[in-house]
């Protein structure tokens, strides 16, 4: 139950005694990285552990215990994460209790090595450790926009909803789990919410330049599960004080959907017609307010509502990302499946909407891609990670052909003439030689 602070489980030694112990054990042999600790939550945030030291085996035979070197501590409840020195190879793992705030209480979870997906169209060779091995193919380059620099989105293979930069860190928090059996058709799994065990994900704060970039632009591809709940939180971005919020939810009890837009000063909202939501069946919604006409749209499938905003909207920041919940706690978790959460603060294109969408579907890297090199250019080698490693002719040679992608396709200037320039693309700039010059052929 780590990250549920609004439940008290956890692990509670018998007795606050030096030495107390809590154990992990991983089944089989697993390299790990370190390890994350956290105090007690509900009405007991005043318990944790202050100082502890590590021990692991491979084996289960107290015969056979490690101790790593040195001591970990914590100065307040709040999660943090400990890295080791050097990654080790164990099937336990054993947090030893040297001193404590008030009662031995924690909760703790491992960082392990995992799999993650590569780009949808990259590659790697089998053994791979890092995601610089993931190799985009020949003639493409690792893209990401301007605009999915600033986007929230849901992590390929993970239940973490973050930006690009936040993804190998662990601030987030998340108790939903991926899950690589469920998803879409042609996708490869999708993060489950349960709503009996509140289930969620938070991203952790987020600006959101809405007035400045010119608008809002959400996406996400869902299914409902089980009995409806009342006000159910697909996601809640927001904070308390000042209030500002944006959610989208089932309103009450019903098959209807709505989406929020408020904080102090303003107040904005549009709901589905009826029977938008139909239980146990994926469902693409997609959320955009345009900055320039004050319009809130919401789509569910081919059906759209849309409302005129009375006040334009500003600027936020948002202290939670929530995925599964409601910033306020009084509205019911999601029960269901998320297959795709993606949320900008621009206003997107619908050639762009639809772009993410079939990302979604296909359970591909929605903030990166592989993509082609200009027209004119090509790739010399695999795993480029730039478009400025998309290389042009040689001097003396030019692309005849709209996107040439090898350098057999660069074509030789006439008897006669040159190309002034790296990186010609039409026969015209093959150029005259001056007076009194000469230019042997250039192959």
């Amino acid at each position: 139950m780590l990250d549920d602070l609004q439940a008290p489980t956890d692990w509670v030694a018998n007795t606050s005694k030096y030495g107390e112990w809590m154990q992990i054990d991983t089944g089989i042999p697993i390299k790990i990285l370190g390890i994350i600790t956290q105090g007690r939550g509900s009405i007991f945030l005043e318990e944790w552990v202050s100082l502890f030291k590590v021990e692991y085996r491979l084996v289960n035979d107290l015969r056979f215990t490690i101790e790593l070197p040195g001591t970990f501590s914590m100065t307040n409840g709040l999660k943090k994460e400990h890295l080791f020195v050097t990654p080790i190879n164990a099937c336990y793992m054993r947090i030893v209790v040297l001193a404590w705030n008030s009662t031995i209480s924690m909760r703790a979870s491992l960082v392990v090595t995992s799999c993650s997906l590569c780009l949808s169209n990259a590659d790697s060779l089998q053994g791979s450790i890092s995601e610089m091995a993931c190799m985009c193919p020949r003639g493409t380059y690792k893209y990401t926009s301007e605009t999915n620099y600033r986007a929230l989105s849901l992590v390929p293979g993970c239940a973490q909803l973050s930006t690009l930069a936040d993804r190998m860190l662990h601030t987030y928090a998340a108790t939903a789990q991926f899950n690589i059996t469920t998803g879409t058709v042609g996708g490869k799994g999708a993060v489950t919410f349960d709503r009996q065990a509140s289930q969620y994900i938070d991203g952790g704060p987020y600006t959101s330049m809405i007035a400045t970039n010119g608008g809002f632009t959400a996406v996400s591809v869902v299914k409902f599960t089980g009995v409806p709940g009342r006000y159910e939180r697909i996601y809640g971005f927001g904070s308390e004080i000042p209030v500002n919020h944006f959610s989208l939810r089932r309103q009450s009890w019903s098959d209807t959907l709505g989406f929020q837009m408020s904080s102090d000063t303003y107040d904005c909202r549009v709901y589905s017609a009826p029977l938008a939501i139909i239980q146990d069946n994926w469902l693409t919604i997609r959320v955009k307010y345009t900055s320039s006409n004050k319009t809130l749209r919401l789509s569910v499938g081919i059906n759209t509502s849309s409302v005129e905003c009375t006040t334009p909207q500003n600027d936020v920041i948002l202290n939670h990302t929530y995925a599964g919940k409601s910033i306020f706690g009084h509205d019911a978790c999601f029960k269901g499946t998320i297959a795709g959460l993606y949320a900008v603060d621009t206003a997107l294109s619908e050639a762009e909407i639809e772009q993410v969408v079939a990302e979604m579907y296909a359970s591909n890297d929605i903030l990166q891609t592989c993509t082609g090199c200009p027209t004119g250019t090509y790739g010399t080698e695999e795993g480029k990670q730039s478009v400025a490693s998309c290389q042009k002719c040689h001097r003396g040679k030019y692309n005849e052909c709209v996107g040439a992608n090898s350098r057999d396709m660069c074509i030789s200037c006439e008897n006669g003439k040159y190309h002034k320039k790296l990186g010609a693309s039409t026969r015209n700039e093959c150029k005259e030689c001056s007076c009194r010059k000469y230019c042997p052929r250039m192959d």
